[in-house]
């Protein structure tokens, strides 16, 4: 009888396969760590380099975290003022605040005369609030001619007719449909004509006062992010799987990691979704943090290990050397880069915060 062949193992692959299976490990990392990057940018507060609990239960809940003892109704507005009325610092897309088109994000800012400008800026921004609440008139918008806001202190003189009323027409074009627009960057949401901007301006009864629901993200980009993990990243995570699991450790342990990232993202994922339940939903949410700190964690696991047991002693000097460099290239980068970045958002909030507080007050 031939006797029953050894398992193969990474130890006993090819140089040459050792180092394509090294580098799409190291690959996957940096990938994973970009991920986190984009991250910060989408889902934490200013100043933060990760989301906070309270980010993530409005982000995924709609719902400001501690909840209020009670969170009241107001007038229904629709989907355009919300995001209009949202200060600056929320995110900077559809379910954030589109403030800042009128401002830092507008073609024409200049932010050494942010003094003179954001209070003509903010009389445009109330004198189009002020439109959508008598109903969004299609024939103010067709004469481009719409009569300025009560509450706003000044405008931009380019968007005055002569009897005193505002170009509100000219105002959506030049503020939104530069993005809105063909060739922009959100030319599927298009503001070029009426009909497209009506989608839009349809008022939402019994919305909920909570500021924090409008950071929550919307069910088709949920349904876009669950598509993109669910298919990019469970491929990702079953060939690092796949790799650690031909590993020399214990069979016990390979059992365990190996599909760990997988199980993980799959209760991620899940968590996403149970957490727009109205009540519980929040608890869903903080549970987000968990399931996104264990994908990573073994997602981290599976490459390092799984690195280190690909070489002999020599090889796994080789690897602790370039962790040592990267751990070095980090830290440069933290001191240049991530902190200073994380810095000037907080100075750029404060900023905004203390200024629109300034206008506020008629300062």
């Amino acid at each position: 009888m031939s006797a029953t062949p050894s398992p193969l193992t990474l130890r006993q692959l090819p140089l040459p396969v050792k180092l394509v299976v090294s580098v799409f490990l190291i690959s996957v990392g940096l990938g994973y760590f970009s991920a986190l990057v984009q991250l910060h940018f989408q889902h934490a507060s200013p100043g933060n380099p990760m989301p906070q609990v309270a980010d993530v239960v409005a982000r995924f809940s709609g719902v400001t975290w501690p909840i209020p003892a009670e969170v009241k109704r107001e007038v229904p507005r629709s989907h355009l003022q919300r995001l209009l009325e949202a200060p600056e610092s929320e995110p900077w897309n559809g379910t954030g605040s589109m403030a800042k088109a009128f401002t830092t994000k507008s073609t024409d800012w200049d932010k050494d005369e942010e003094q003179t400008l954001r209070p003509q800026r903010d009389g445009e921004r109330l004198t189009l609030i002020a439109w959508l609440k008598a109903g969004a008139p299609q024939e103010a918008y067709d004469k481009d001619a719409f009569p300025l806001a009560t509450d706003a202190k000044a405008i931009t003189g380019d968007y005055l007719n002569d009897d005193k009323t505002v170009k509100i027409q000219t105002i959506i074009n030049d503020r939104c449909v530069y993005c809105h627009g063909a060739g922009g960057d959100q030319e599927r949401y298009s503001f070029e004509t009426f009909p497209a901007i009506s989608k839009y301006t349809k008022v939402k009864t019994g919305f909920p006062s909570d500021p924090a629901k409008g950071k929550q993200l919307s069910v088709e980009k949920l349904t876009q992010s669950t598509h993109a993990h669910m298919l990019s990243f469970s491929m990702l995570f079953a060939l690092t799987g796949l790799v650690f699991a031909l590993s020399s450790y214990p069979v016990w342990f390979r059992i365990g990691l190996a599909p760990l990232a997988l199980i993980a993202q799959i209760a991620d994922i899940s968590c996403w979704w149970l957490a727009r339940l109205e009540g519980v939903g929040p608890y869903f949410a903080m549970a987000i943090m968990g399931t996104g700190g264990v994908v990573g964690l073994s997602v981290m696991l599976q490459i390092t290990l799984s690195l280190f047991n690909l070489y002999d002693l020599k090889g796994k000097l080789v690897v602790l050397l370039l962790f040592i460099v990267g751990a070095l290239g980090f830290g440069v980068l933290a001191k240049t880069v991530i902190l200073p970045t994380l810095a000037a958002e907080k100075i750029e909030m404060d900023a905004t915060n203390a200024i629109e507080a300034g206008v506020e007050k008629g300062q």
